[in-house]
């Protein structure tokens, strides 16, 4: 029988903790954002909602603040899960960046490039020896 995963766990009141230490996640961090929201439509009305823009590092440190109950463990490990598979997501991009067919092209260009002037040395050995014949004399009168 396959393994379900659990429900997600209700939200945690974090917003007093963040208020509490902002002046000490601010310290260390970035400056905390925070934006209302206005309640859905279908919603019955209310007041606006308010969250937090955090940081990485801002929302670890504010977790490590919270006490550590069943939901309070279980939401630590999903926000890092989530920061996890979001690196994940922009390692990948950057990876893609790299692989691209401009890169690809100048690649095979330089090879080609690299494969005539190996080409043209054999052809025209003479003409080569010579260059670097006179190439070498001039450096020699040049340092004497």
């Amino acid at each position: 029988m396959p393994q379900r995963e659990p429900p997600p766990a209700p939200p945690i009141p974090i917003r007093d903790t963040l208020r509490k230490y902002q002046e000490a996640i601010e310290r260390y961090f970035e400056v905390v954002e925070f934006k209302a929201q206005q309640p859905l439509e279908s919603s019955k009305g209310g007041r606006p909602e308010v969250f937090a823009l955090l940081t990485e590092p801002q929302a670890n440190f504010a977790l490590t603040l919270l006490r550590n109950n069943a939901k309070t463990m279980q939401r630590k490990a999903e926000l890092i899960a989530d920061f996890e598979r979001a690196k994940a997501i922009l390692r990948s991009q950057l990876e893609s960046q790299f692989n691209q067919k401009p890169v690809q092209e100048d690649l095979a260009k330089i090879a080609e490039l690299t494969a005539l002037l190996t080409d043209w040395e054999t052809k025209h050995k003479q003409a080569y020896d010579k260059m670097q014949y006179y190439q070498a004399r001039a450096m020699g009168a040049l340092i004497c």
